[in-house]
């Protein structure tokens, strides 16, 4: 209601330039609109080129629950520009003929 379409992913051949998510996974965008989800972004750091920024407010913070989201976070945003900088490649090889 109100919210923008979220592209939904059939089985088929990957684009990489509208990736989706796939209804097999359950509720398309359910999990990061939720209102906790929501709350760990202000301890979450920014992943640059080298790495993760710095993040005051993760650094003092001794909540096991927090830290374990934060880290899961992490690790999904990593996966997730793995697997675009995978998709763009293959992209790239299949329009250049390589």
């Amino acid at each position: 209601m109100g919210r923008l379409r979220l592209p939904i992913a059939e089985p088929g051949e990957p684009d990489p330039e509208h990736p989706g998510e796939w209804t097999t996974e359950g509720c398309p965008g359910s999990w990061y609109r939720c209102a906790w989800a929501l709350s760990v972004s202000t301890y979450e750091r920014m992943l640059t080129d080298h790495g993760f920024s710095e993040n005051l407010h993760l650094s003092r913070s001794d909540d096991r629950l927090l830290l374990d989201a934060v880290a899961y976070l992490e690790m999904q945003r990593i996966r997730s520009r793995n697997y675009d900088d995978r998709m763009r490649a293959d992209h790239m090889r299949r329009t250049n003929g390589a």
